[in-house]
């Protein structure tokens, strides 16, 4: 897994780091890349967008032009298609953008998020 490009910006006293890579990853690989960034620190994880405003600021843009991963599974025990969903952080699941007939759970395997660039809106997608 070899790092691209790495763009960073900065919103709301936060620090958000986009990491393109030369090959496709999975949400397991890219979620581990992100807590190894900077081992001294416990906060660096994927992206939780929280909020309209944050999704906004954070996919325009400067991170625009590819989908990507976001911070949000699915565990494996909840309801399909649209239960039980958690930020990696724990925050609440108070906002969702889910493009149109998602989550769907397709082929029974979907259980991590990727924002889509060209909609602005989440998937479900088999990592």
């Amino acid at each position: 897994m070899t790092p691209l490009l790495i763009q960073m910006r900065a919103y709301d006293g936060h620090l958000y780091t986009m990491v393109r890579f030369t090959e496709e990853v999975t949400w397991d690989q890219a979620n581990a890349f992100s807590l190894e960034l900077e081992p001294s620190q416990d906060d660096w994880h994927l992206a939780t967008l929280t909020s309209q405003e944050e999704t906004d600021a954070l996919t325009r843009p400067i991170f625009y032009g590819g989908d990507f991963w976001i911070g949000l599974f699915q565990r494996a025990d909840a309801a399909e298609p649209d239960g039980g969903w958690r930020w990696v952080t724990g925050e609440k699941l108070d906002y969702t953008n889910w493009d149109e007939n998602e989550p769907n759970n397709f082929n029974g395997i979907e259980n991590h998020a990727e924002f889509l660039s060209v909609s602005g809106k989440w998937n479900d997608e088999h990592p």
